[in-house]
């Protein structure tokens, strides 16, 4: 298949739109240490793991405080008095998996994005050339 000029002229174009496409969404990537807290990320935790946390404003305000570590994105687990550190660390490591899940697909809608800002820019390019073909033409009488 041969090329005309104007779908050599798309071809660039689209090659030259991809980098600044790429660049912005991958400088919108997020770290799980970026992802803000919600309280449905207890909900996935275990239910065994869950059972070691105070994380109800009643359970914070009732019951005695033990242990307290900080996951990767600066949220505070409470954990119930008697919980041991070492299976306290273990909730921690539950817990910013799920971050990292979370990252994850946000990095995925993202690359969806991006893709669907470089095809719509690959489109408008496209049917700029053709409409500008088409106005030439019109004017030369063929």
């Amino acid at each position: 298949m041969r090329l005309n000029g104007w779908q050599r002229l798309w071809v660039v174009t689209s090659a030259l739109c991809a980098p600044p496409v790429a660049v912005v969404a991958w400088h919108q990537f997020p770290r799980p240490e970026q992802i803000v807290h919600q309280f449905a990320f207890y909900e996935r935790l275990p239910k065994e793991s869950l059972a070691k946390l105070k994380y109800t404003v009643h359970e914070i305000l009732d019951l005695p405080a033990g242990v307290e570590i900080t996951a990767t994105n600066g949220n505070d687990l409470l954990f119930l008095e008697g919980v041991p550190e070492k299976e306290a660390q273990t909730v921690v490591g539950q817990y910013n998996a799920i971050l990292r899940t979370e990252a994850t697909k946000k990095i995925l809608v993202i690359v969806g994005l991006a893709i669907a800002a470089w095809l719509l820019c690959c489109a408008s390019v496209y049917l700029m050339g053709s409409v500008i073909a088409w106005v030439r033409r019109g004017f030369r009488g063929e």
